[in-house]
């Protein structure tokens, strides 16, 4: 059994957006994530003056957040259109899961059009306009469920999901993934 002393695990990430904004952490696990955080907050807080000044002495520069979610609203839009109120994917691929798909649906209903909530009936139907099979969303969604990415309410033929910000964030990166191919 050989034992290694080397407690400090060496971390490193890089994200890149569309609008050019770019992050890139190096180190222990815990201050990557603890960066990641605080990059992930500085683009989601409202920009103000205060902010700004503030984090220009730091180095930092912050893209606005009707900015960032106009630019966010057309990455969705890219990927997602809407026939009456029922969300479908419009850019396909092969690759592309049916729980995956209906994280981006939920998401881009979200963000597009300022819906929390997406019915189980809404969210077959756009399945099936995106030409992807599910037989049963209930049990496609149930790992996402479990693993906290959506939250699903009411029973048989009155639920609705919602998605969560481990959803969103799921969606964001596999909705420009089907941007770049």
């Amino acid at each position: 059994m050989s034992v290694n002393n080397n407690d400090n695990k060496k971390a490193k990430l890089r994200i890149k957006l569309p609008p050019g904004a770019e992050f890139e952490a190096e180190g222990s696990e815990d201050f990557v994530l603890n960066q990641k955080e605080a990059f992930l907050q500085a683009i989601r807080e409202p920009f103000s003056q205060a902010n700004n000044t503030e984090n220009q002495n730091a180095g930092l520069s912050i893209i606005p957040q009707e900015t960032a979610l106009n630019e966010a609203k057309s990455i969705w839009q890219a990927v997602v259109s809407f026939d009456k109120d029922i969300p479908y994917i419009i850019k396909k691929t092969s690759s592309l899961k049916p729980y995956e798909a209906a994280l981006i649906l939920m998401a881009a209903q979200r963000a597009v059009k300022n819906i929390e909530e997406l019915s189980a009936i809404n969210l077959s139907k756009g399945l099936k306009l995106s030409g992807l099979k599910a037989e049963r969303i209930d049990r496609e969604l149930s790992s996402l469920i479990k693993e906290n990415k959506i939250s699903a309410f009411g029973f048989k033929r009155s639920r609705s999901y919602k998605i969560n910000q481990k959803g969103i964030q799921d969606a964001y990166l596999k909705a420009l993934e089907i941007i770049k191919n």
